[in-house]
């Protein structure tokens, strides 16, 4: 636990520093008023996309319930998931994101955000092309498009870790590939790995890519009808906000 604080602070004095001598929007994305808000909200979102996920996988007699109590994973679950959505999302979206944001535009930077996402855990147990490219069409976008649609990090850091922690730590499932020792919930998923997405885990399932791909589609709706989709600082001058 201690090390997952270190590393979240280390994560934010890295990201002030990018901030300060790499220019791009002003401000961190971390600093402001409506903070628990957005991260209250962000952590329903990311319950509810998860525990919406499994139940289909339940349904489809997928994922299969062999046992409810208590497993050393409940917390190790929470410690990773936490500092894994924290870190991730300051590096990906507080940094990468906002930078190419200003140099190339909101829509170049989602992109190339999105495909550095799924390239990133290329290499995680049990990944492959098609879970990298699963990863960029559910996460990467989704992540990417929450944090274009408010342009600060609380909503995202709290979607990414209820993401991570609710998978490993209620229902017990692997997260992009990493050993889980198990959660509340003493499961297994059993079936074609197109839907139970192998040994990298749900987020290597078809179902993901629908259901948290069809949500990223919603809010980057949202974001383009509230503006936020912008062009780059040096496009006709164009004004950022």
């Amino acid at each position: 636990m201690l090390s997952a604080v270190v590393a979240a602070a280390v994560s934010v004095g890295g990201h002030a520093l990018i901030v300060k001598h790499l220019g791009g929007r002003p401000g961190t994305g971390l600093a402001g008023p409506g903070k628990l808000r957005e991260f209250g909200a962000g952590l329903g979102m990311g319950f509810a996309l998860m525990t919406f996920m499994f139940a289909v996988l339940w349904i489809l007699g997928v994922y299969r319930v062999h046992d409810i109590g208590w497993n050393p994973g409940i917390v190790s679950g929470l410690a990773i998931g936490i500092a894994a959505g924290f870190n991730e999302e300051v590096f990906f979206r507080g940094n990468l994101l906002r930078i190419l944001d200003d140099w190339i535009g909101s829509w170049g930077a989602l992109a190339v955000t999105a495909l550095f996402f799924g390239v990133a855990h290329i290499f995680n147990p049990g990944a492959s092309l098609f879970t990298s490219l699963a990863l960029v069409l559910e996460a990467g976008i989704l992540l990417g498009a929450t944090y274009l649609l408010t342009r600060r990090l609380w909503l995202v850091i709290g979607l990414h870790i209820a993401w991570n922690t609710t998978m490993a730590s209620l229902f017990g499932g692997v997260v992009s590939g990493a050993t889980n020792e198990g959660g509340l919930l003493t499961s297994s998923l059993e079936g074609p790995q197109w839907l139970t997405g192998g040994a990298m885990g749900v987020e290597g399932s078809v179902v993901a890519i629908a259901v948290a791909g069809l949500l990223g589609l919603v809010i980057l709706v949202l974001a383009v009808r509230k503006g936020r989709m912008l062009p780059p600082t040096w496009y006709h001058g164009a004004a950022r906000e």
